[in-house]
């Protein structure tokens, strides 16, 4: 009985040194603060209480602290797990009921991941202003915990043009994680991602069948304005592999009307499947004029089945078109 209560009291000494040294380690959170609450504060709270399309006390707090919250956000995001949270939790149980309240408050064990969530929301939240963390961001992208690596790829845009430069050179990355959090990182950039579209187009043909979907997905996410660098691709460049990859890549980005080249099809390739993409891409741009349409009529004498039957559903689409807007010949 006395063996316990000694090991007990140790346990309990131990971890209430851990406890001060907790409070110590943690003025450095407030330096900022917002309304009485510190930087770690509402990073909780953001983590508990977020909804990109709107506005709540914890965005509109990182808004008013600006960078003067990145210091505190950058020490949250690379901080980890402390071992006295992990021996406080192996050996709660044999640490006096009035104690373990105590420290269970101080220590507050098992909620690192939760400020990591929103440590990294809140530093998308600030924006261009937060562009100091971008280390740690591009750190937690191969974080173990999933929930980390995603919400950090979704916010690692609104760190500006340096980001997205950071990301392009994760896209060839050796790990799987790192490559697939960087290609979705690059969609959820949009259009300021454009400078990635032919990174992301090689992507397509990675061996990991998830990674090559969310390269499709970030492409789609750019969408039309990587039309121009994607023709050029598939009409012209001297890896087959990469034609046909862009070709594949045109008809997730929806053309426009007129928005794919009529010389599209011109373009050489012995794939049969690449040829059927590019008139479905084509069609799909409604370019009516008299050139496109002779295309897609060459097309219906192609030596493979799949591709002819494309050509003729795109020619029974477009000639009515054709007819109602002469404009267009």
């Amino acid at each position: 009985m006395k063996r316990k209560l000694v090991i007990a009291a140790i346990v309990t000494l131990v971890l209430a040194i851990a406890a001060i040294l907790l409070v110590r380690d943690e003025q450095q959170f407030r330096l900022a603060t917002h309304n009485g609450k510190t930087v770690k504060e509402w990073a909780g709270e953001l983590y508990l209480n977020y909804d990109p399309r709107t506005t709540n006390a914890a965005t509109s707090a990182f808004v008013a602290m600006g960078s003067n919250a990145v210091p505190a956000l950058r020490s949250i995001l690379s901080s980890r797990e402390p071992i006295y949270e992990r021996t406080f939790l192996q050996q709660a149980r044999r640490i006096p009921l009035a104690a373990r309240k105590y420290l269970f408050q101080k220590l507050k064990p098992g909620q690192t991941i939760q400020y990591h969530v929103g440590a990294a929301r809140a530093l998308g939240v600030i924006g261009l202003a937060a562009g100091d963390a971008l280390p740690e961001m591009l750190e937690a992208l191969s974080e173990t915990n999933s929930q980390i690596q995603w919400v950090a790829a979704q916010n690692i845009p609104a760190l500006g043009p340096q980001a997205i430069n950071a990301l392009m050179t994760l896209v060839t990355n050796a790990g799987d994680t790192v490559r697939h959090t960087a290609i979705y990182a690059l969609g959820e950039a949009r259009t300021n991602a454009l400078p990635a579209t032919p990174l992301l187009i090689r992507a397509t043909m990675d061996t990991n069948q998830n990674i090559r979907a969310s390269a499709f997905y970030s492409l789609s996410r750019i969408g039309r304005s990587a039309l121009p660098e994607t023709v050029k691709m598939a009409a012209s460049d001297p890896d087959e592999n990469l034609r046909n990859a862009a070709f594949r890549s045109l008809v997730v980005m929806l053309p426009a009307p007129g928005g794919v080249p009529q010389a599209l099809l011109v373009s050489s390739t012995n794939n049969a499947a690449m040829r059927r993409l590019a008139i479905l891409s084509l069609s799909r741009s409604r370019l009516t004029n008299d050139h496109a349409i002779k295309l897609f009529q060459s097309a219906t004498h192609d030596e493979d089945a799949s591709v002819r039957e494309a050509a003729n559903r795109s020619l029974q689409h477009l000639i009515p078109a054709t007819r109602e807007n002469p404009s267009n010949h």
